[in-house]
């Protein structure tokens, strides 16, 4: 019997008689809200509605999270960019997030075979041999891991620069085998770092996180974002030891800045040495500024500070400067219009200090050696470290009439450690999914071949062993502040360029801490010669003088 029903016995007389003049009657019941909610037709409503909703959300989802399924969804690494600009951005805290997944570029020389994934993959490999009860600091990598399109080439820095972080950390982890163990977390700030600042603001929010987030290694490509994007991490208390960024003005601006790179100061204080003996055989010797133009839409900043630093080089050198000429970028460099205007003045220069990337050269050279006024005219380009990573093939080939000065990222050379290279090759060998990988070059030393040519490989591994021996000096693992304070006095004496040391004691322009080679380019093609003029090695060295650097 159920609980609420009430049995009341009656007479069989009630039953049939009593009430033998009623009439049954029939009315509309009202519906009372336990009804509403308890019937059928308002349950099958809740349900098809979550269903929907719970749908609309895990597409949402999945367009806002690289990984966002309905449940376990990772917030650290977010699409940005519509079409096929769209890239993830941020840091890759889960496993199903892998920024180079199916990116096969390989790396150059030697390494050829190793795919960018490879070495992504091979970092995981790292991290998860690190067990449950091992004391780690953790070390945030940010650079450009993804480009638009299938232009996989683009990402070719991000390889390089993550190729040094891994040989870092399996240093740390395998060969020497620190008690403080190095794991290493993936940022990508898009291609030409032009998401940065999403990247910046991801690895704030997994280092309040994560305690043993220790600071930042990267960010080596100067933008505008690059001011606010070190600002940033400055607010939340984490260094970065920055790889290839040049800039000058971010090392006097900014605390927790700790640069590898030569400064474009530092730089055109070099190309001087050279620039102003070959002004002093020149009987009124005359330059002009060729630079990008700013505001092209790739952010740039390197380019406009090498403008200015470039001017500056060029009038101290003795050369008189004519007013400075800007190139659109329209799917490349548009420079038709600029050398014509060059090339076509009453008065040609006899050297350009060209403010611009190495992608931008093959147009350069193909125009000094097409244009009426230049092409049968002997000139001297002086330019920047960024065309240290330039192969002078065919495609980014040097005009006959052409000899060109550059500065290099790093003096491959010079260091202390040139077994680096070849304990590098080894354990990159390793990565090659058929046990083929190529042999280094022969007959000449192994910091040549194009495996480490470019020396983006070697600063990353050299911030990362700087960022690391601040957090885990004396085997003890440190808080980011405390990493922070002890990156001042990190030296690091056995290090393939040189001693890598942050000393602020040491820090004019020709007597800085920086090492560098200045390089002459000349011959056109695959032919083209490379002859290192002059240089110094990281750390305390004498400064650089004219009878050094002989053109």
């Amino acid at each position: 019997t159920l609980a609420w029903v009430l049995l009341l016995p009656l007479s069989t007389e009630k039953l049939t008689h009593e009430h033998a003049y009623a009439q049954l009657v029939t009315h509309r019941v009202r519906r009372t809200w336990a009804w509403w909610v308890m019937s059928r037709a308002t349950i099958a409503v809740v349900v098809v509605g979550s269903l929907l909703g719970a749908f609309l959300w895990a597409g949402h989802w999945r367009d806002t999270y690289c990984h966002g399924p309905l449940t376990d969804r990772n917030t650290d690494a977010i699409w940005q960019g519509p079409g096929d600009d769209r890239e993830c951005v941020g840091v890759a805290t889960a496993p199903e997030v892998r920024f180079a997944a199916g990116n096969g570029l390989e790396l150059n020389g030697a390494g050829k075979g190793i795919t960018f994934e490879r070495i992504e993959q091979a970092i995981r490999e790292e991290n998860d041999d690190i067990e449950a009860g091992d004391a780690y600091v953790t070390v945030v990598y940010a650079g450009p891991l993804t480009a638009p399109g299938n232009d996989r080439e683009a990402t070719r820095k991000g390889l390089e620069e993550l190729t040094g972080v891994y040989l870092q950390q399996r240093a740390v982890n395998k060969t020497v085998r620190r008690s403080v163990k190095l794991r290493v977390l993936t940022a990508n700030g898009g291609a030409g770092m032009l998401r940065q600042l999403t990247a910046v603001r991801k690895i704030i929010e997994v280092a309040r996180r994560d305690p043993t987030v220790v600071g930042v290694v990267g960010l080596g490509r100067n933008t505008e974002q690059s001011d606010d994007a070190v600002e940033l991490l400055r607010e939340a208390g984490l260094p970065l030891v920055d790889t290839t960024n040049s800039s000058s003005d971010l090392p006097r601006d900014f605390p927790n800045y700790f640069g590898l790179a030569a400064t474009d100061e530092e730089q055109t204080y070099a190309l001087g040495l050279v620039a102003r003996q070959i002004a002093d055989d020149l009987d009124r010797p005359h330059a002009i500024v060729l630079s990008r133009k700013k505001r092209n839409g790739d952010l740039d900043q390197y380019t406009t500070e090498q403008r200015a630093a470039g001017g500056k080089m060029l009038r101290e050198a003795g050369f008189s400067l004519g007013e400075g000429v800007e190139y659109n970028l329209a799917g490349g460099a548009s420079l038709n219009a600029p050398l014509t205007t060059i090339c076509g003045a009453e008065r040609v220069p006899d050297a350009l200090y060209f403010a611009g990337r190495v992608e931008d050269v093959p147009a350069l050279m193909r125009g000094l050696s097409e244009a009426t006024g230049c092409a049968d005219r002997r000139m001297t380009v002086f330019t920047g470290d960024d065309l240290t990573k330039g192969t002078f093939d065919d495609s980014t080939s040097i005009a006959a009439n052409v000899t060109l000065y550059h500065s290099s990222l790093a003096p491959l050379d010079r260091g202390k450690n040139l077994g680096f290279y070849g304990d590098s090759y080894r354990a990159l060998r390793r990565l090659h999914p058929d046990g083929e990988v190529a042999t280094l070059a022969s007959g000449r030393p192994a910091y040549e071949d194009d495996l480490f040519a470019s020396g983006q490989t070697v600063i990353a591994f050299s911030a990362t062993a700087a960022l690391y021996d601040a957090a885990a000096r004396r085997d003890e693992r440190r808080s980011a502040a405390e990493t922070w304070a002890t990156l001042h006095t990190v030296e690091l004496n056995n290090m393939p360029t040189g001693t890598i040391s942050f000393s602020r004691d040491r820090s004019s322009v020709s007597d800085n801490l920086h090492g560098l080679n200045i390089v002459k380019v000349v011959r056109p093609g695959p032919d083209a010669q490379r002859t290192l003029v002059c240089g110094k090695p990281a750390g305390v060295a004498p400064p650089l003088t004219a009878k050094d650097c002989k053109p």
